[in-house]
């Protein structure tokens, strides 16, 4: 097969990334966020939920923003503010939106990583 296979598609990946960010990554005294409700970020929601591991999520669309999702309300981004101690897994796939969102974290002083993990 080769690497525009359906079986290699981003998404076939999500779970395996969240399995190995929960076993190698995650700090469970912080609190975890999610960012991002595409499908990439529902699906990781869910898993997360399956799992019973508590995360809050956020995002930067408006329309969004209030809503509930899977029985979590989606918050701003700007929530992140409100907190000191926290991990975050990006689903923003937009290379535009990631470098905006890299910086953010940059004035936050958080670490690539460390504290935020781009799951796109």
């Amino acid at each position: 097969t080769s690497r525009i296979d359906v079986n290699y598609l981003e998404n076939s990946f999500i779970e395996l990334k969240v399995n190995y960010f929960l076993e190698l990554s995650y700090q469970k005294e912080k609190k975890l966020i999610v960012w991002g409700a595409g499908t990439k970020g529902k699906k990781i929601a869910q898993l997360l939920i399956n799992k019973k591991i508590s995360f809050d999520w956020i995002c930067d669309n408006p329309k969004k923003i209030g809503k509930h999702i899977y029985e979590k309300e989606m918050k701003a981004f700007k929530y992140l503010e409100t907190l000191d101690n926290f991990q975050s897994i990006i689903n923003v796939a937009n290379k535009d939106e990631q470098a905006i969102i890299r910086k953010y974290f940059s004035k936050l002083n958080k670490e690539s990583m460390h504290d935020y993990f781009f799951f796109c």
